[in-house]
């Protein structure tokens, strides 16, 4: 028997090759097309402490987020207007 592992191509984790963290403040390298967005609270070592205003001005508007903490959640909320509380999953 073998194990099978389906990548779901909807969902992205922010890691430095799609995201930078300068003096904490959290920006995208890139346009993210994906429904689904992985935040770390950390990236490249850097903790995220603020979030650009214009970050995820790009993404979908039906994308979910899912984060770690509440904190990055009320950071995420409160850098884009677009985003409300229901499309933020909290996940430890």
């Amino acid at each position: 028997m073998c194990a099978v592992t389906v990548i779901d191509k909807d969902m992205i984790t922010l890691d430095s090759t799609n995201a930078n963290v300068s003096n904490g403040v959290l920006t995208l390298k890139t346009k993210l097309n994906n429904k689904k967005i992985i935040i770390p609270s950390k990236i490249n070592g850097q903790t995220i402490t603020s979030i650009g205003s214009s970050a995820f001005s790009g993404c979908k508007k039906d994308a979910k987020y899912y984060v770690s903490n509440k904190s990055i959640r009320d950071l995420l909320i409160n850098s884009n207007s677009s985003i409300n509380a229901n499309q933020i999953i909290i996940k430890a």
